[in-house]
């Protein structure tokens, strides 16, 4: 029995998927975004690093900034996209090339190709800067790679979306209009989102530049496929209305309804979030405190390790003459956000750890009474003068300079902050000039009536 086989359908769909990629090739070579490409990168780069903490370098805060990176490179690359797609017609092409045998929708498609396949690049590019940079100082968790897709799909979105308009519209003020309208649309979000909420939760730009993403609440985990379908759909969206538009009305129009229940799904799932807080868990919620310490014990998110050693040793010559002491905390820990109230043998420092804030905060918690003692803006300025002046004599054996602390947090009234100042500086001076021996018996003696507001000039010798 001869069995035959019939190979030319294969072999055809073969050479068609060669001729595009050939098309694509050629286009990819030739196209004009490679010369816009340094600076739509830059751009992003500008943008995203503009919004990343000082301080420490997390993970979280690195993966939304890739991410925003690729929302802010999206009215560019639809600038270019806009400009390529629409030189068929402004050029008066349109008749010579209806007599080639590719479609004119595939013709378009190798131009979007070819601007998001540089975009891409470019964007990965800058996005391995920025890993790099957080491998080589971050100090706990990893990349987080939904923000970073979103980013990608953004720019996909930018380059269908500049098709569509340089298509419809080839004109040559479309380029340059385009940018800076997509530009007004990511802005709404922060000008409107107060009035109507649901755009802030749609837009790629406004979702991924919240406050609160930290290695403490986490990057939420659920909107990954909701954007997903609401970007990938709206670029859908945008091929279905050009593929309208070359005439293949019937098929089109089938495309474009489900296009826009995909993004309608997409923007239904965003606006309806299962979890209603972004500090889902996608980031452990649990995990093992850093501590370190051979005088007093720093403890402290393990993100935050080269830090929290630093402050440690700043904060050893500080606490030296106060070991021992009843009343002086034994510990200090990051103050988490969302925590409950310590005891008073814990001082909190704050949760980005800055080496010199770190002993301010632990100086300001040496000095006032906490939680079940007197409230420190009920005590006299008497007392306040005396808890400045030892505050700013600890400050300096850390090395920071005395002015480094506010006379404001010690005066009853704001308007008394100068005479708090001169009285401190008589105390100060009365301290400083007693012997080390002096200063630990004296400190023995009132160091928790110091902390309560209890302690007057009168009481030092």
């Amino acid at each position: 029995m001869n069995v035959n086989i019939n190979t030319n359908g294969a072999a055809n769909s073969l050479e068609s998927v060669t001729a595009y990629l050939r098309l694509w090739r050629i286009e990819t070579r030739r196209s004009v975004v490679i010369w816009f490409l340094p600076v739509i990168a830059l751009i992003g780069w500008w943008y995203a690093s503009a919004r990343m903490p000082y301080g420490t370098i997390t993970w979280t805060q690195t993966s939304v900034a890739i991410g925003l990176a690729g929302t802010m490179m999206m009215p560019l690359v639809a600038g270019v996209a806009a400009w390529t797609a629409g030189r068929e017609r402004r050029r008066g092409m349109s008749d010579l090339l209806a007599a080639t045998p590719r479609p004119p929708i595939a013709r378009d498609l190798v131009v979007w190709g070819a601007v998001v396949g540089w975009s891409l690049l470019g964007y990965l590019a800058l996005a391995i800067v920025f890993v790099i940079t957080t491998d080589v100082l971050g100090t706990w968790g990893g990349p987080t790679l939904w923000p970073m897709a979103i980013g990608a799909l953004s720019i996909a979105l930018g380059a269908a979306l500049g098709c569509l308009f340089g298509v419809l519209i080839p004109s040559r003020f479309v380029p340059a209009l385009l940018p800076i309208a997509l530009a007004f649309v990511l802005g709404a979000p922060h000008t409107w989102g107060m009035r109507w909420p649901s755009m802030k939760l749609i837009s790629p730009e406004a979702a991924l530049w919240p406050y609160d993403y930290d290695v403490f609440s986490g990057l939420p985990s659920d909107r990954a496929i909701p954007f997903a379908l609401w970007l990938g759909g709206l670029t859908a969206v945008c091929f279905s209305l050009i593929v309208i538009f070359r005439g293949l009305t019937r098929p089109a129009m089938a495309s474009l309804v489900v296009a826009i229940a995909v993004a309608g799904v997409g923007a239904w799932l965003l606006v309806n979030p299962a979890t209603p807080s972004r500090a889902d868990g996608s980031m452990p919620a649990d995990y093992d405190p850093f501590c370190t310490g051979e005088v007093v014990t720093v403890c402290g998110h393990p993100a935050y390790e080269r830090n929290l050693k630093r402050a440690e040793r700043a904060l050893r010559p500080m606490f030296a003459p106060l070991l021992g002491i009843p009343g002086v905390p034994t510990r200090i820990e990051q103050d988490v956000p969302g925590s409950a109230e310590t005891s008073t043998d814990i001082l909190l420092m704050q949760a980005d750890i800055d080496v010199d804030l770190v002993i301010a905060d632990v100086v300001n918690g040496l000095m006032w009474a906490l939680a079940g003692d007197e409230n420190h803006q009920s005590q006299s300025d008497d007392a306040g003068a005396v808890q400045f002046a030892i505050g700013r004599w600890l400050l300096e054996r850390a090395g920071l300079p005395a002015d480094f602390m506010s006379p404001y947090s010690f005066a009853s009234m704001p308007d008394q902050a100068d005479e708090i100042t001169a009285s401190a500086d008589r105390v100060q001076e009365r301290f400083a000039a007693l012997s080390e021996v002096e200063q630990r018996g004296w400190l023995e003696m009132y160091f928790t009536d110091l902390r309560a507001g209890r302690v007057t000039p009168d009481d030092l010798p």
